[in-house]
């Protein structure tokens, strides 16, 4: 006898979500089954976002054993907070454990009229020490900000902080001498610029420099220019301003 005489199988089941496979239209989030476990992650994530407590403001670990399901609940709850409220009502009407809990689909549907812009990140093998975790929050968080077309990316934190620090006579001239490395004049947003010109592209809030950021990091993480890194302080006071300026009820990391 065949397995599917004994079981019934959902033909809409994905083995893994991984990059590739939630770019699949035939994969999607709203076939996730709401087993209990996944309703409790529900029910934590929307008491973060209430932050009534000291206790919801802290993050939410989800554990298990390789394949029973954690990056396809962490899928669905990132979908059930970027969709249109619709969709969560669709989501939460096509189950019964669900429909039981009203007070759960209109809470999460009130959190998301504020601007909630989540940050996604596949594997962190990579990640071996807080430098590298800050620099890689730092790289998710401004992708996320693009791809939201969100004009704000805490220019005033970072830009200002660097601008401070060329301004400097002592510090413009070394900086001046290293973007005239080979590996460096050849880079666009250095080419045919000098400090000065670097400096008034990053005192400008409206001119776009996240290119010039990343090459001024890059730059100061292989010179060994210890001002340019980003510390943990410098990050969540990056994180505050950017959630401040653009008036966001969240950033939620996954």
């Amino acid at each position: 006898m065949k397995y599917s005489e004994y079981f019934e199988i959902n033909q809409n089941y994905y083995p893994e979500i991984n990059p590739d496979s939630i770019k699949d239209p035939e994969n999607k989030w709203q076939f996730t089954y709401p087993h209990k476990t996944f309703i409790e992650l529900l029910e934590a994530a929307e008491r973060m976002l209430a932050r009534e407590t000291s206790k919801d403001k802290h993050g939410i670990w989800v554990e298990g054993s390789y394949g029973t399901g954690k990056s396809r609940v962490v899928w669905a709850l990132e979908n059930l907070l970027t969709c249109p409220a619709e969709e969560v009502r669709q989501y939460f009407n096509n189950f019964d454990a669900l429909r039981k809990k009203p007070d759960l689909r209109d809470k999460l549907i009130a959190h998301k009229e504020g601007k909630i812009i989540t940050v996604s990140r596949y594997g962190s093998g990579e990640i071996e020490s807080i430098k590298q975790l800050i620099m890689a929050v730092y790289d998710s968080v401004t992708k996320a900000l693009k791809a939201a077309k969100i004009d704000y990316k805490g220019q005033h934190t970072l830009r200002g902080r660097i601008a401070t620090w060329l301004e400097d006579e002592t510090h413009k001239q070394i900086f001046e001498l290293l973007i005239k490395k080979p590996e460096y004049r050849g880079l666009g947003s250095f080419s045919g610029k000098s400090a000065d010109d670097i400096i008034t592209q990053l005192k400008n809030i409206n001119a776009s420099a996240d290119a010039l950021l990343d090459d001024i990091l890059s730059l100061a993480d292989k010179e060994g220019i210890t001002m340019f890194e980003i510390n943990m302080d410098d990050l969540k006071q990056w994180l505050t301003d950017i959630i401040d300026e653009n008036n966001l009820k969240a950033i939620v990391f996954f």
